[in-house]
C-alpha cells in the first residue's frame, strides 16, 4: 500500500478530491491542519502509479505505508461508545453479530473511529440519540468508512442517509453495512453543496472541513439537531461566527487536543445569540 502527502490550501483539497475520484482504489484522507491557511491531505492506493500522476500535477510526496498498516492488530482496544456500542478492528468470537458492536477494518476511507473527530462525534451520537423521537432519521454528509450511519442504526434511527463524493468511500461504507449485516442505509455519491437537502431531518452529522461547514449551514436550519467536526480549535471563532449569522445555538462543545466537535440545534425564532457551549 502506498500514500501520497502534501500540504495545502482548501481549495486545492478540492480539486485533489475531484481528480482522485477517477481512481477506484485510492481516496482522499484530511489528516491535519497546522495553521489557519494550510492543510495536509493523505491519498492511500495499492496502485503507486495512481499517486504519481497526483505527484507530477500536484507535487507532494510519497511513501510505502508498512504492511500491518490495514491489518487488524489484536492489541488495538476496541473503541467504547458508553455502554451502548463498541467499535472492533475485526470480528470477535464474543461480539460477533452483537447490537452492541461495531466491525470498521482500518482502510483507505476516513472514520475507523481512531480519530479524534469521529471518536468524539460518535460520543456526541450516543448521548443525542435517546432525546430523538422513535425510529429517527439521520443524513451522514461525507460519510467515509459510513460509521455514523451504521452507528445511528445500532442507536435506532429508522431511516438513514449517507452523502459522500468520493467513490470508494461509497463502496467501503456498503462493505461495511453488509459486514456488520446493517441494511436500510441508502448510499449516495454526490457532491454536498449541491445536495438537495431533505425539508425535515431528526439529526445531521458533518465531519468536514471546517470551511464547507460554514458553506452548508444555512441548509442545515430544517434539522433538528445536528453533529459538527472536522474543526480545529483556531477556526472555532469563524465557525461560531457562522453559527451566530445563521441561528444556530451550542449544545454540547467537546475538545481532544487540537479537534473540535460541536452539537448544535437552530435557534428559536426571535434569538440572536448561540450559547457559548
Amino acid at each position: 500500500m502506498w500514500v501520497w502527502r502534501k500540504r495545502v490550501r482548501p481549495e486545492e483539497a478540492e480539486t485533489i478530491a475531484k481528480s482522485v475520484g477517477q481512481f477506484p482504489r485510492a481516496a482522499p484522507v484530511l489528516i491535519d491542519a497546522p495553521g489557519k491557511v494550510l492543510i495536509v491531505v493523505e491519498v492511500a492506493s495499492s496502485r503507486k502509479s495512481d499517486l504519481e500522476k497526483l505527484r507530477r500535477h500536484f507535487g507532494g510526496r510519497i511513501a510505502r505505508l508498512p504492511r500491518s498498516w490495514a491489518t487488524p492488530d489484536a492489541k488495538v482496544r476496541p473503541l467504547r461508545i458508553g455502554r451502548k456500542l463498541a467499535i472492533l478492528r475485526r470480528p470477535d468470537a464474543g461480539a460477533a453479530g452483537s447490537r452492541k458492536t461495531l466491525i470498521i477494518p482500518a482502510g483507505a476511507a476516513f472514520g475507523t473511529g481512531d480519530h479524534a473527530t469521529t471518536a468524539m462525534s460518535l460520543r456526541l451520537l450516543a448521548e443525542v440519540a435517546p432525546t430523538l423521537r422513535k425510529n429517527w432519521s439521520l443524513l451522514d454528509l461525507g460519510t467515509g468508512s459510513g460509521i455514523f450511519a451504521l452507528a445511528a442504526r445500532r442507536l435506532g434511527a429508522g431511516t438513514v442517509r449517507a452523502i459522500d463524493f468520493d467513490p470508494s468511500a461509497i463502496a467501503t461504507a456498503r462493505e461495511n453495512a453488509r459486514r456488520n449485516n446493517i441494511p436500510r442505509i441508502a448510499f449516495q455519491i454526490a457532491d454536498i453543496r449541491a445536495l438537495e437537502f431533505p425539508y425535515r431531518i431528526d439529526l445531521v452529522t458533518a465531519n468536514l472541513f471546517s470551511e464547507l461547514l460554514r458553506k452548508i449551514l444555512p441548509r442545515l436550519r430544517e434539522a433538528h439537531r445536528v453533529i459538527l467536526s472536522g474543526v480545529l480549535a483556531n477556526q472555532e471563532d469563524d465557525l461560531r461566527r457562522a453559527l451566530r449569522f445563521h441561528r444556530f445555538e451550542i449544545m454540547v462543545r467537546r475538545r481532544r487536543g487540537k479537534w473540535i466537535a460541536l452539537l448544535v440545534r437552530p435557534a428559536k425564532s426571535g434569538k440572536k445569540r448561540v450559547d457559548g457551549g
